[in-house]
């Protein structure tokens, strides 16, 4: 018996689990892991190495297998359950990157639009950068990133309205966009991927652009809505900082939405106290969570760790950070059963003066250019970091890696967005339930590894 647990020992050490995490679907204006049925609250930082010349040909976050590594694993330590990465070059091979972020149990958020030439759109004259070749770019990103199970949506932009001039100008553009993206991902792949808006932090703007990507027709609509927001600064509160006003103001609104970015540096290094407020009952019904500007240091210093070369250090804001991620206690909310059907709102009483949606660009293709990924199983060996990494003090971090998180299941899949749902505490009892950050990310560590070596010489298993 020894020897055969020493055997199953050995086995486990070479196996991961090569689909970690389940995919994420929207039911009416909340998320839902689409086997387990609770409710998915985004836990997430920024991610976006080197700004915005961080993408380039030949390289970008996701690309690189050693960043990777040592910066997801620091990231799964944080006690972060999904990413954003603003900018990839949809040529290259995404699949080890994409592979560890799902065995690490992480989701990602993917702007499709990158500040390289015919790869975004002009704010201010989008239709002189409404071409084919625009579109071939988008296809071609989706295509790449598409059969990931753990890619949680799609950006069709970020801040692309900014002021009034492209408020005036850029909205039809951006539902077109959203509506040839959707029919794509429909079309294409083989589950609905949602895709949404990233809007700048400014109230009018937001507001009213919201409710327009939102409204009418399903085709075309935004499937969440996220607000970049800087207004919580330092020691503030749920009053002073607007966060209330914020609040009142999307109480009703008809798809998920969340902060796709947050945390002012006005006062360093940041606590973080917004963090507590947006996961609680103030705002926890309203919004999904949210995801902290940002993982790496730059020149404007919203940095958690700083990185140079192979080398990382952690940042005060890091330990900060990992501590309000700590202390939250995250509602643990079931979709339990479909009571009715949410409808989006009219678009009658917007300013659509300005916002004819267009046709897709003459000449646009049918599909992108052929590059395709798929997750892959990792060892062991595979997750842990060789990279030197360093705490505050300067003290080296050793024995970091990568914890294999196993896929969770528990009965079908049956929610859609035009579904509606009454939810109910864990369980199955109602009331509010509460699940810890470290329960929510790590759930289920070595759980799908542990079975498989199990089934695999013929034991009994059971599952409490």
């Amino acid at each position: 018996m020894a020897k055969m647990l020493n055997s199953l020992l050995s086995l486990a050490a070479l196996l991961t689990t090569a689909f970690a995490v389940n995919p994420i679907e929207i039911v009416n204006n909340k998320f839902y892991d689409s086997v387990t049925h609770k409710q998915f609250y985004i836990i997430g930082v920024d991610y976006q190495p080197g700004g915005s010349s961080g993408v380039g040909t030949g390289s970008d976050p996701l690309s690189d297998p050693t960043q990777c590594l040592r910066d997801f694993a620091l990231l799964q330590k944080l006690g972060v359950n999904t990413i954003r990465v603003y900018s990839v070059d949809n040529t290259l091979d995404h699949d080890y990157c994409m592979s560890l972020l799902d065995t690490a149990g992480m989701y990602l958020l993917l702007d499709v639009n990158t500040p390289l030439s015919s790869q975004s759109l002009n704010r201010y004259e989008p239709n002189t950068t409404w071409t084919a070749d625009y579109y071939s770019h988008i296809y071609s990103t989706i295509d790449a990133f598409k059969a990931y199970e753990n890619v949680l949506g799609f950006f069709s932009g970020n801040e692309v309205v900014n002021d009034a001039a492209s408020l005036a100008a850029c909205p039809g553009y951006l539902r077109a966009l959203q509506r040839d993206m959707k029919a794509y991902i429909k079309k294409t792949a083989n589950r609905i991927i949602p895709v949404g808006y990233s809007t700048a932090d400014d109230a009018t703007i937001r507001s009213e652009l919201g409710s327009y990507l939102t409204c009418g027709d399903d085709a075309s609509a935004a499937d969440f809505y996220g607000i970049n927001t800087y207004e919580w600064c330092g020691d503030s509160s749920f009053t002073s900082s607007g966060y209330s006003t914020l609040t009142s103001a999307f109480a009703n609104f008809s798809v998920p939405i969340f902060f796709s970015e947050y945390g002012c540096n006005t006062v360093s290094p940041r606590t973080f106290t917004e963090v507590t407020a947006l996961y609680g009952d103030q705002m926890n019904e309203v919004f999904s969570g949210g995801l902290i500007y940002e993982y790496n240091e730059e020149d404007n210093n919203y940095g958690l760790v700083n990185t140079g070369g192979d080398s990382a250090q952690l940042l005060q804001d890091y330990v900060n950070l990992q501590s309000a991620y700590t202390n939250l206690s995250i509602p643990n909310i079931t979709l339990s059963s479909t009571t009715a059907t949410t409808t989006l709102p009219s678009c009658s009483g917007l300013n659509l003066d300005n916002w004819t949606i267009p046709a897709a660009p003459s000449g646009a293709p049918t599909a992108g250019a052929g590059n395709y990924g798929t997750l892959i199983e990792l060892t062991a060996e595979e997750l842990v970091v060789n990279s030197t990494v360093t705490d505050v003090s300067g003290n080296v971090i050793s024995g970091l890696s990568v914890t294999a998180v196993g896929r969770a299941v528990s009965g079908s899949v049956s929610g859609t967005k035009s579904a509606s749902a009454s939810a109910t505490g864990g369980e199955g009892k109602s009331g509010n339930g509460t699940t810890t950050v470290s329960e929510a990310v790590g759930m289920g560590v070595g759980v799908g590894m542990g079975m498989a070596v199990l089934a695999a010489v013929g034991a009994v298993v059971v599952v409490l």
